[in-house]
């Protein structure tokens, strides 16, 4: 069995460049291919046409929506490197490439393993997540899907909790990965204007998808946190794609476990016929392919995914049996 949470190694009295692993690597690349691709679109952004532009577009939304739920991710429950101050330079090499500070990120990332996507206290009307996606939910509900997603990413710029205080405890560092995050994105305005209102409109919809992923990787569970609150799925390519991504629960039952390890947890997770699992990549868990089923003695019903056939859904959904998760 894992520890809670691993220990950096060390190579004899001399310490590794990579704390974890070497395969860390992969993810640093990632981040400094997205700095040059906002870089490079500065100049020469003004020799693409309009194709050019939207496949660029493209690339750019799916390099950051890698970059939010994969990089940054994976970075802030292991740091990857050994030195502190190569992990604060990259902090803030994470914050100029989504523009969003990497501790306003890590604390409410935290935050949300604390509670996990928790539903709607009665007594004070709100969520202790406030990623939850009960918390702006009808009748005890999810929410939709699609309000969930679209409007998270402002719900965000709009609300800034101080989780305990610790916002202010870490300002000193908000306030540098802000200074970054400006002169990063004014240089590149002075290359062409054009890039940084263009990047407005990929971080917004590479948002929107990052929030849609937080949605399918917590649409349903209802069993206990730990072994029960989060939905995996073990697609081969979808995980060698996002470093282990799909073994979701695995990695809320112990969050300090690196992401090359988290494939030994999946033994010590309840059965898969008692558990949310879905095939191939999380994106498939939509709410409108679901049922329930029995969950271990004692603990709630937990909702699994089954891939229904496409008649079956649009019957539903005319029948309006799942109605309440839309508009």
């Amino acid at each position: 069995m894992l520890k809670a949470r691993e220990r950096p190694r060390r190579e004899g009295r001399a310490k590794p460049i990579f704390a974890y692993s070497n395969l860390d690597a992969i993810p640093v690349l990632f981040a400094l291919g997205q700095m040059a691709a906002i870089i490079g679109a500065g100049a020469k952004l003004h020799d693409l046409g309009a194709a050019g532009i939207s496949i660029y577009a493209i690339v750019a939304i799916i390099l950051t929506t890698t970059m939010n739920h994969v990089v940054i991710h994976n970075f802030i429950h292991t740091r990857y490197f050994s030195s502190a101050a190569l992990n604060f330079c990259f902090a803030l090499i994470c914050s100029a490439a989504v523009a969003d500070t990497f501790t306003g990120q890590m604390l409410e990332h935290y935050n949300h393993h604390k509670h996990v996507n928790d539903q709607i206290d009665p007594t004070t009307g709100r969520t202790k997540d406030s990623a939850s996606t009960y918390r702006f939910g009808r009748w005890g509900q999810h929410e939709s899907m699609w309000r969930y997603s679209l409007l998270s990413p402002l719900r965000q710029i709009a609300d800034r909790p101080s989780y305990n205080g610790r916002r202010v405890k870490m300002g000193g560092r908000i306030k540098a990965e802000v200074a970054c995050i400006m002169v990063f994105w004014v240089g590149i305005g002075f290359l062409d204007f054009r890039v940084p209102l263009l990047w407005v409109i990929i971080l917004y919809i590479a948002q929107v998808l990052t929030s849609a992923q937080n949605y399918f990787e917590h649409y349903g569970p209802a069993g206990k946190p730990g072994k029960g609150d989060s939905v995996s799925c073990y697609g081969r390519l979808y995980n060698f794609l996002w470093l282990n991504n799909g073994y979701h629960q695995e990695h809320h039952f112990r969050p300090g476990i690196h992401w090359t390890r988290l494939p030994e947890l999946r033994c010590e997770m309840w059965p898969e016929e008692q558990r949310r699992v879905v095939a191939g990549a999380h994106f498939f868990n939509w709410p409108s392919k679901t049922r329930c089923v029995a969950a271990p003695s004692g603990l709630p019903a937990t909702p699994r995914t089954r891939l229904v056939g496409a008649r079956s859904v649009a019957t539903n959904r005319f029948r309006g049996v799942r109605r309440k998760f839309w508009w």
